[in-house]
């Protein structure tokens, strides 16, 4: 709760001074994903046109917001949720599911296409990893998508 209030507080800076913090914040490795994810939307929203480096799992790239979805409104995102509907039929289950692929993502937002070039393979690499999908026979150092899910 008091991270979430010195966020808003944060949010009350000048403009420039509050793109100069998050220009800053992304740069740290250690970035919490949910921090990363609140600056670029609150970016996005401001609607800010210029290219920033942001650090994504250890990998520096550049991201321009302007040419960025809203996490939740990513093509990314609706097209894994309806994914894991179809999959997982289970109500409580598929609640369960998203909520930790939310927070797995959040790691790879905005940089979702470069960890992962097919998004129906990651998706159910996810389920069939956490043994969402029940306890199918399969080796995890088969699936080349287990790697980054072990390692977020």
């Amino acid at each position: 709760m008091k991270s979430r209030q010195n966020y808003e507080q944060l949010k009350q800076l000048p403009v420039e001074d509050f793109v100069q913090v998050a220009r800053t914040a992304f740069l740290a490795p250690g970035l919490q994903p949910e921090l990363r994810v609140s600056l670029i939307e609150d970016l996005i929203k401001m609607g800010r046109v210029e290219t920033f480096p942001v650090f994504v799992l250890n990998k520096m790239t550049e991201v321009n917001f302007s040419q960025t979805s809203l996490y939740f409104n990513s093509e990314f995102m609706v097209r894994s949720a309806a994914i894991i509907q179809e999959k997982v039929t289970d109500l409580s289950v598929r609640q369960l599911a998203i909520s930790q692929y939310t927070l797995l993502l959040s790691q790879l937002y905005p940089c979702f296409d470069i960890f992962i070039e097919n998004i129906s393979e990651f998706v159910f690499s996810f389920l069939q990893y956490f043994g969402i999908l029940g306890d199918e026979d399969f080796d995890k150092n088969d699936n080349p998508y287990f790697a980054l899910i072990k390692k977020t």
